[in-house]
Formats: structure tokens, C-alpha cells, sequence
């Protein structure tokens, strides 16, 4: 329902209260048209990291891209 400018109302929806460890996930313009979130969990999150950014890379070159 409009409830004003950039605004919308709505009503009727049921839900659950958050959990005592509630996160939260922050949207802005970047200035790239996509973006891509990867997470990672358990044990050797760093080689984790490190294994994704090379693949990541190298998808990218091969697809004739290269990181800005």
C-alpha cells in the first residue's frame, strides 16, 4: 500500500521474533552492474578465500574480463 513517497506500508504479514544473533545485510550502489557474495564456513577459511579468489579469477580471464 502507498504510504508516501519512497515509502510502502504493508499489512498482514506474521513473522517470528528475531533471534538473540540477528544479522543484518547492507545494500549500496558500488557503481558495478553485479555483484557476488560468497560464504564461507569452517576450518581454513583463509586457503578457503584464497582458493575462491583464484578460481574467481580465473573464470574472469577466460571469459575475457579481468579484475578492475
Amino acid at each position: 500500500t502507498p504510504d508516501g513517497p519512497d515509502r510502502v506500508r504493508i499489512d498482514g504479514v506474521r513473522g517470528e521474533a528475531p533471534p538473540p544473533t540477528l544479522k543484518a545485510g547492507l545494500t549500496r550502489l558500488g557503481g558495478w552492474r553485479n555483484e557476488v557474495v560468497f560464504v564461507l564456513t569452517g576450518l581454513d577459511i583463509e586457503a578457503k578465500a584464497r582458493l575462491v579468489e583464484a578460481q574467481f579469477d580465473d573464470a574472469l580471464e577466460r571469459g575475457g574480463a579481468r579484475r578492475p
